[in-house]
C-alpha cells in the first residue's frame, strides 16, 4: 500500500507539471498520465476494500434459499408484507427448534434434576415496576432527520460501523485499537458518549444518508390493557426469569426448602426491538429458555463451568443489566458476526429482594447456625405501634416495618433525632411520612437464634433458542462440488444436521414409480410407518415422479440424515440371479458421506434408532471412520457419489453382468 501511494503521489505530481506546461487536454502524454494516475487510484481503491473473514458470509444467500423454499422459517404475515421482527416456523423448522428444545431441558432439567414452570406471558404493570424494567428496560435510539420514520439502534449503528472500518486492510494499529475498544464497548456507552461517537466517525442514516438524530432512550416492552375495562395495565414479559421470581416460594417448597436448587422456564418473551434484523438473531417475539438457581450468598462456585470457562467473555462494568453484579456471555460466529447466545448472570438478591419488600412476602432462605447466636432484637412499644395506625392508616404497616428494620443503634440514634426536633420527614417506597416522637419509642430485647435467614442469591443462563437454531442452521450447511457436466451450475446445498436435531430423522423412497405403485412395496411401507411411530421418531415419504438422484438432494437440504430406498430387490421382481437373497431388503444411505448398505427393511427402523449419535456412521463395519484428509479428498472427487450413482443406474437396468456395467459406468465418468 505504501509503494502505491508514492507511485500515486509521483504521477500526480506528473499531472501537475504537465498541466503547468499548458499541454492540451488531447495531448497524447497528457492523457497518458491521467490514465496512469486514475489506474493507480483504482489499484488503491482495490487494496482499500475491506476484507470480509467471515466463513458463513459466503454462503447465507444459499442457506436463506433453502430455508425460504423448503419453509424452515419465513417472514409471519407474509401474504400481508410482512412485520419486521416477526416469523413463523414451517414444519422442519419446527421440528428442529423442538429437537434444540428437547435436548436442552435432557442436558439441563433433567441432568442437573432442576424443577422447571410454566407462567404466564403477559405481567401486571406492578410486578415489572418492582422489577425495574418499567423504567430501567431501554435502548437508545436515533432517527434520520428527514425522514421520522426511519429508526434504527444507536449501538448497533456504531458496532456495524466499527466492524466496517476494521475489515479496511489499510488501517493503522492504532486505529485497530481505537475501533476494537469502540466496538466491544458499543452498547455500554451512555447517550452523551453514543451521540458523540455518532458525530466523531460521522455516522449517517444507512438507508438515506441523511443526518441522525441525538440519542434518546426507548423503553422495549410491549404494553397491552388487561381486562374489558382497560383499567390495569400489562405488558408481554420482557423474560421469562421475572415468572420464577415470583414463584420462588413456592418452588423451594417442593425443593423441600434446600439450598442451591434451580428452576428452569422455556417459553416467549417479547421485546420490541427499534430495529429488527439479521433474520432470527433480534425479533420482537422470541423463545428463551433460561434457569435461575437460587444459590447461598457465599458459596457460588458450579464445578462444571470449569470445562466451558473458556468459550465465555466476561461484561465490563457498563454492559450490565440493571439487575446484574456480574455477566458472562458465549458468542457463536454467524454470517452477522459474532452473536451472544447465552448469557450467564449473577443477579445476587436484586430480583428476590425488590418482589418481598413491595410485597412483605416473606422470600428468604434459612440455614442452620453451627452454634446459636444472641441477637439485639428492635420493635416498637405497643402504644406507638397503635398510634401508627391511627395517624398513617393503611400506609402503617410499611412505616413499621422500615422503623423496626433499624439496628439498635440505629433506632437510638433516630429516636434522639426526633426527640430533639420533634418530628422527622423520612421517605419510604417513594413516599413521605412526618414521624413524632410519639411514634419512635422503640424497646429492646435480645434473642438466642439457631438459626439464619438469608435472601438467596441468582445466578441465571439465559439461552436464545432462536438463535441456538440460526448457529446450527449456518454450521452444518455447505454444498456440495459443483458438477462439470451439469450446465446450470445448480447449487446443492446439504444441512449436515445431526441425527438428534434433525427435523426428520429418516426419508422413505421408492426406486421409480413402478416400486412406488407395487402393493408390496406400499405394504412394507407401512410397516415401517408403525415402527417410527412406535420409536417417536420422525420421517417422509418422497413417492414423486423426480430421479432418485434429485430427490436425495432436496431431501439433503432439509438435513435428513438417512435415506431408505426400495428397489426392485426390494419387491422380489429382479430377474437377476441371487435377486431372491435380496428380497425384502433396502438401500440405507448416509446423507454426508454418501455410503450405502443393505439391511433386511424389517431391521432398517431399530438400527435408525439406535444411529442417534450423530458420530455413529452407517456401513463403517467397525472400522476407524475416514480421517479428515481422507473425507475432503473423497468430497473433492465426488468418489462415493459418483459410485452411488453408478449402482442406483445398475440397478435400475439390472445387466447379466453388474459388475461390468458399474466398471463400464465409472470408466465413462473418468473418461469426461
Amino acid at each position: 500500500m505504501e509503494e502505491a501511494q508514492q507511485r500515486q503521489k509521483a504521477a500526480a505530481e506528473e499531472v501537475r507539471r504537465l498541466k503547468a506546461e499548458k499541454k492540451p487536454k488531447d495531448d497524447p502524454e497528457l492523457v497518458a498520465a491521467i490514465q496512469n494516475l486514475n489506474k493507480i487510484k483504482e489499484e488503491i481503491a482495490e487494496m482499500s476494500k475491506p476484507i470480509e473473514t467471515n466463513p458463513y458470509v459466503k454462503t447465507r444467500g444459499e442457506l436463506d434459499d433453502i430455508c425460504k423454499r423448503r419453509f424452515f422459517f419465513r417472514p409471519a404475515f407474509d401474504i400481508y408484507g410482512g412485520t419486521a421482527g416477526f416469523f413463523t416456523y414451517g414444519p422442519p423448522g419446527a421440528a428442529l427448534k423442538a429437537n434444540i428444545i428437547s435436548l436442552w431441558r435432557k442436558h439441563f432439567v433433567i441432568e442437573e434434576n432442576l424443577l422447571e414452570i410454566e407462567d404466564p406471558t403477559i405481567m401486571p404493570h406492578e410486578v415489572l415496576k418492582t422489577s425495574g424494567h418499567v423504567e430501567r428496560f431501554n435502548d437508545f435510539m436515533v432517527k434520520d432527520t428527514l425522514q421520522e420514520d426511519k429508526f434504527y439502534r444507536a449501538d448497533k449503528l456504531l458496532e456495524e460501523e466499527m466492524e466496517n472500518r476494521l475489515k479496511v486492510p489499510t488501517i493503522t494499529e492504532e486505529e485497530r485499537t481505537r475501533y476494537t475498544k469502540d466496538l466491544t464497548a458499543a452498547d455500554s456507552f451512555s447517550r452523551e458518549e453514543l451521540g458523540a461517537k455518532i458525530k466523531e466517525y460521522g455516522i449517517k442514516a444507512p438507508e438515506t444518508g441523511n443526518e441522525l438524530t441525538d440519542p434518546y432512550e426507548f423503553n422495549l416492552m410491549f404494553p397491552t390493557p388487561i381486562g374489558p375495562s382497560g383499567l390495569l395495565q400489562g405488558y408481554l414479559r420482557p423474560e421469562t426469569a421475572q415468572g420464577i421470581f415470583l414463584n420462588y416460594k413456592f418452588a423451594a417448597e417442593q425443593n423441600s426448602d434446600k439450598i442451591p436448587f434451580g428452576v428452569a422456564q422455556i417459553g416467549k418473551s417479547y421485546r420490541n426491538e427499534i430495529a429488527p434484523r439479521g433474520g432470527l438473531v433480534r425479533q420482537r417475539e422470541f423463545t428463551q429458555a433460561e434457569i435461575e438457581f437460587f444459590v447461598h450468598y457465599k458459596n457460588k462456585n458450579f464445578d462444571k463451568f470449569k470445562s466451558v470457562y473458556d468459550l465465555f467473555r466476561q461484561h465490563l462494568p457498563t454492559e450490565m443489566a440493571h439487575y446484574a453484579c456480574d455477566c458472562w456471555d458465549a458468542e457463536i460466529e454467524v454470517s452477522t458476526g459474532w452473536m451472544e447466545t447465552v448469557g450467564i448472570a449473577d443477579r445476587s438478591a436484586y430480583d428476590l429482594s425488590v418482589h418481598s419488600q413491595k410485597t412483605k412476602v416473606d422470600l428468604s432462605a434459612q440455614e442452620k447456625l453451627d452454634a446459636p447466636v444472641s441477637v439485639d432484637v428492635v420493635y416498637l412499644n405497643k402504644k406507638a405501634a397503635a398510634l401508627l395506625g391511627k395517624d398513617f392508616r393503611q400506609d402503617a404497616p410499611i412505616v413499621k416495618s422500615f422503623l423496626e428494620g433499624h439496628s439498635l443503634e440505629e433506632s437510638k440514634k433516630l429516636q434522639e433525632e426526633v426527640n430533639s426536633a420533634g418530628s422527622k420527614v423520612v421517605t419510604i417506597e417513594s413516599k413521605e411520612f412526618t414521624l413524632k416522637k410519639e411514634h419512635c419509642v422503640f424497646e429492646y430485647r435480645v434473642d438466642t437464634r439457631h438459626y439464619n435467614n438469608y435472601t438467596p442469591h441468582v445466578i441465571e443462563p439465559s439461552f436464545g433458542i432462536d438463535r441456538l437454531f440460526t448457529a446450527v442452521l449456518e454450521h452444518s450447511y455447505y454444498a456440495r462440488p459443483q458438477d462439470p457436466d451439469d450446465k446450470e451450475k445448480i447449487v446443492r446445498g446439504v444441512l449436515s444436521l445431526s441425527p438428534s436435531v434433525a427435523p426428520y430423522k429418516a426419508i422413505i423412497m421408492p426406486l421409480d414409480q413402478r416400486i412406488a405403485n407395487n402393493a408390496k412395496y406400499q405394504s412394507m411401507v407401512e410397516e415401517l410407518r408403525m415402527q417410527f411411530a412406535s420409536y417417536g421418531l420422525g420421517y417422509k415419504v418422497d413417492d414423486s415422479g423426480a430421479s432418485i438422484g434429485k430427490r436425495y438432494a432436496r431431501n439433503d437440504e432439509l438435513g435428513i440424515p438417512l435415506g431408505i430406498t426400495f428397489d426392485f430387490d426390494s419387491i422380489g421382481q429382479n430377474d437377476s440371479s441371487g435377486s431372491q437373497e435380496q428380497e425384502g431388503s433396502v438401500t440405507l444411505r448416509e446423507r454426508d458421506s454418501c455410503t450405502q448398505v443393505r439391511l433386511p427393511y424389517t431391521e432398517v427402523v431399530d438400527v435408525i434408532a439406535k444411529k442417534q449419535n450423530a458420530s455413529d456412521k452407517i456401513g463403517d463395519g467397525g472400522k476407524a471412520p475416514a480421517t479428515q484428509v481422507e473425507q475432503d479428498y473423497a468430497k473433492k472427487h465426488r468418489i462415493t457419489e459418483i459410485v452411488n450413482e453408478a449402482i442406483a443406474a445398475t440397478l435400475s437396468l439390472k445387466p447379466d453382468d453388474p459388475i461390468a456395467h458399474i466398471a463400464k459406468l465409472l470408466a465413462e465418468k473418468s473418461a469426461k
